[in-house]
């Protein structure tokens, strides 16, 4: 299933893809974001990664994963 377009470029991803994991009964939210970098000139890469921030700050202690 294509539900991203991938690379290596930084800035390529811009929105959140999220999917449930059912294990056992226990329910797992899986998020793959934006990167996040120090500075970006890329507005539309500014806002993938403002909404980053936003999903890490409403999640509850989870795996984090660079």
């Amino acid at each position: 299933m294509n539900r991203a377009i991938v690379s290596d470029i930084p800035g390529t991803t811009r929105d959140t893809i999220e999917e449930v994991l059912n294990i056992d009964g226990i329910l797992f939210r899986l998020i793959d974001t934006a990167g996040i970098r120090q500075h970006t000139q890329d507005a539309i890469e500014s806002v993938g990664m403002e909404r980053s921030l936003e999903k890490m700050k409403k999640c509850r202690p989870g795996y984090l994963s660079v």
